[in-house]
């Protein structure tokens, strides 16, 4: 038996949600509330290495190695702290005050450097990716933080 909360009665309808369902979004609004009170996460990558295509698995993988890194944002600013070993042409622009937008109901943030393009986008239910632009290449490597 799925365990289930009663929500409500609609016309005279009973609403039956998993409980999993809360527990994951309660998970995911605390990584992001982590995030809106000064906090940071710990992040990993769930590949070696960034790929021309994460979203057919690792359709092309790169010489550019993955990194775990901490990451921090509020409202108006973020950063990441990554190892010395992680590539600096990567992390770098993420270390000197990128560009940051929220979304309107908190359910992802996105930081973006303020010179060249690429992206790191964290996602409430705690799902990062990073896009990196070199040359004409896009590479790409995701992971997920707490």
């Amino acid at each position: 038996m799925t365990s289930a909360v009663h929500l409500k009665t609609i016309l005279g309808a009973t609403l039956l949600v998993p409980f999993a369902a809360f527990a994951a979004d309660a998970a995911a609004g605390k990584a992001i509330g982590k995030l809106l009170e000064g906090g940071e996460l710990q992040c990993e990558p769930s590949m070696p290495v960034f790929c021309a295509n994460i979203h057919v698995s690792c359709a092309i993988p790169s010489s550019i190695k993955s990194f775990p890194f901490r990451l921090r944002a509020v409202r108006d600013r973020g950063s990441i702290t990554a190892p010395a070993s992680a590539d600096a042409d990567v992390v770098q622009p993420y270390r000197d005050g990128p560009r940051i937008t929220w979304a309107a109901d908190d359910t992802y943030v996105i930081l973006e450097p303020r010179e060249g393009k690429g992206y790191l986008k964290f996602n409430a239910d705690g799902s990062y990716n990073i896009r990196y632009y070199l040359r004409n290449d896009v590479w790409m490597v995701r992971g997920s933080c707490e």
